[in-house]
């Protein structure tokens, strides 16, 4: 029983397969239940015979099981089981006369050495494999360990830990390599490190972290420190404090320590820029938007003259407050980053009469975002000067009916049209009778009034498909 529960521990049956541990365990268990039947001796020894069979067996076939679940040392507790039968077997081999000499204490005091002799072979086997597997496992850790210092090199990043209580304060390597120049003995807290920052920010960082020691909360902070060559790098530094087994804060403070500053530099490259486009469009008369996924995320201050909104009312919006988003949306998602798109709109201004203006739209980049940028200029007093220009080039400037150009044009078209569709059109002549003797008795000017006043009748009276 003792031996059957030993291999039950070898086989790791209690972590690795449990419901077969629980069978084998009720299959060891059974000897003691024979103690407490009332049994003759001879019922016990051929009922404890019979049990012993059943552990064998049970034990072998957990055993070949386990094995061919991929645990490589079950090979040796199936050995050890199958072994058991070899002095049996001997006894039935050897002939009469020679196993006369043993007795069955003899067969099975050479069976248990067998056993025993391969379960040896098998904690052996499996000591090695465990010596192995840790062996390729510290050997892995390692290679991680090397793989995780250079990725920290790299990222200019490191790490340390502060224990509170016993004021042990460690640094990596990686953390030492991205700070000024000092030795690690000089490195005996935090603090150490903010020898080279200017005096405030000591000071703001030295009350940081007292409050986060106090309150046992999240440590976080960014300064800067002076390196040798007067030159200035940025650090942020995080920190909690490690939780022990109940789930409260220990005094260990783990931290990591991070040089930001080409970020720093990043951001303030990306903050100048940003303000260069800002002025740059500011100090245009056209007015621009800065639209993403149809939102308004930016605009200029000539808005505020052209549209009579600035640019806080526009941010966050679509410009529905002055322009149709049913005509601006395909106008918008057509745009491209090479030619840009042009459209004329009518636009609401704000507590203002509508204009004309003339939209530009090209695709580009906002920082990091994909973006349409959308110039608005007012084209009114253009788009006067063009009817004024159509004006004088095809209507006669006294009576203000279609001049011979615009006649022959619409002719033209007429005749076109009649040929294509087979309608019939008409022309019709119309001549003034003795104008000449008003002009010659009355003046001009009184000549010019007639026309006047015909040309106004023939307007009025005239069906809107009639064209004179």
């Amino acid at each position: 029983m003792a031996n059957a529960l030993f291999l039950r521990q070898f086989l790791q049956l209690p972590h690795y397969a449990p419901k077969l541990d629980k069978l084998f365990c009720g299959v060891c268990y059974l000897p003691v239940l024979l103690y407490l039947l009332p049994l003759t001796i001879s019922q016990y020894e051929s009922s404890i015979l019979g049990v012993g069979i059943a552990v064998t067996a049970t034990g072998a076939a957990i055993s070949a099981l386990r094995f061919f679940q991929g645990y490589s040392p079950a090979k040796f507790a199936l050995a050890s089981y199958v072994i058991v039968f070899v002095p049996v077997t001997l006894s039935l081999l050897l002939p009469e006369s020679i196993s006369r000499e043993y007795t069955d204490a003899d067969f099975y005091n050479f069976s248990m050495m067998l056993q025993m002799i391969v379960i040896a072979c098998g904690l052996r086997s499996s000591i090695d494999t465990l010596n192995k597997q840790l062996s390729q496992e510290i050997s892995t850790r390692s290679k991680r360990e090397d793989q995780l210092t250079e990725a920290q090199h790299i990222a200019r990043y490191g790490d340390w830990s502060w224990n509170i209580g016993t004021q042990k304060f460690t640094i990596s390597e990686s953390a030492l390599a991205i700070l000024p120049a000092t030795d690690r003995e000089e490195v005996v807290d935090f603090h150490s490190i903010m020898r080279f920052a200017a005096l405030d920010q000591r000071r703001a960082v030295k009350d940081a972290l007292q409050k986060a020691i106090e309150d046992k909360q999240r440590f976080h902070q960014e300064f800067s420190l002076l390196f040798d060559d007067g030159i200035t790098r940025h650090f942020s530094s995080n920190a909690e404090f490690q939780l022990n087994d109940n789930g409260k804060a220990s005094d260990l403070l783990i931290g990591t320590i991070h040089d930001i500053t080409d970020k720093k530099n990043a951001d303030l490259a990306f903050t100048e820029n940003q303000q260069r486009w800002r002025d740059l469009a500011d100090a245009t008369f056209e007015a621009i938007l800065i639209y993403h996924d149809h939102i308004i995320i930016d605009a200029n201050h000539a808005c505020k003259a052209l549209l009579g909104y600035g640019p806080d009312e526009l941010i966050g919006t679509q410009g529905e407050s002055f322009i149709d988003i049913d005509a601006l949306t395909p106008f918008l998602d057509v745009s491209s980053d090479q030619q840009p798109e042009t459209q004329e709109l009518i636009l609401q201004q704000k507590h203002r009469p509508e204009i004309t203006v003339e939209l530009r739209s090209r695709r580009g980049k906002f920082g990091d975002q994909q973006v349409n940028i959308v110039a608005i200029r007012d084209i009114s007093e253009r788009k006067r000067y063009e009817q004024q220009l159509r004006q004088l080039g095809y209507y006669d400037s006294l009576t203000g009916l279609a001049n011979r150009s615009l006649f022959q044009q619409r002719v033209q078209h007429a005749i076109q049209r009649a040929q294509r569709s087979l309608e019939k059109h008409a022309l019709l002549f119309i001549d003034l009778d003795q104008f000449k003797n008003i002009n010659d008795s009355l003046g001009h000017n009184v000549g010019d009034l007639l026309l006047k006043k015909v040309a106004t009748r023939l307007k009025q009276r005239a069906l809107s498909l009639i064209h004179i």
